[in-house]
């Protein structure tokens, strides 16, 4: 189901990123996304390598190319810690030229990585970072959030406690 989630969330990104005039700016070279998340820690049966290799599948489905122009999917493991989460994204921007980055799942790496993304126009997707933060105070215009969140959790849970 997780895998399916991010493959719909993969397709999306792919499908609105060759919208009209977004080829033109990046036909001459292949899209690059990045998958990152926990892959060697406690959190890594939930995303992980797992993770990576939806994704890649997903490409794969695709062909490896939109519109003919060529998307490579790269596996990081930010192992729970904003500080590697935040120089492997921007690593990952400046070296790599990737133009998109999935799922992080986890609060203090997604909120690290959202704020490099934002200062680079590019795009994050996050999968299972709660963080109401992520579009509250941290809101960026490039990013988005697959999934749930704090606030509608406990919204949820409160208007179920104090239904008539």
């Amino acid at each position: 189901m997780v895998g399916g989630l991010r493959s719909t969330a993969l397709g999306l990104f792919l499908g609105l990123s060759f919208a009209a005039g977004g080829k033109a700016q990046i036909a001459e070279s292949p899209v690059r996304i990045v998958v990152m998340n926990d892959q060697s820690g406690a959190y890594a049966d939930g995303s992980g390598k797992g993770s990576v290799l939806t994704a890649q599948m997903a490409v794969d489905d695709f062909g490896k190319k939109v519109n003919g122009v060529p998307v490579e999917v790269i596996g990081i493991d930010h192992q729970n810690k904003a500080d590697i989460a935040a120089a492997q994204t921007r690593k990952a921007i400046e070296v790599d030229k990737v133009a998109a980055f999935f799922d992080i799942a986890n609060t203090s790496a997604s909120l690290a990585v959202q704020e490099i993304v934002r200062q680079n126009n590019k795009v994050v997707v996050h999968v299972g970072s709660a963080s109401a933060d992520l579009y509250g105070k941290a809101c960026s215009p490039t990013g988005a959030m697959w999934l749930y969140d704090t606030y509608s959790l406990a919204k949820g849970l409160a208007e179920a406690l104090y239904d008539d």
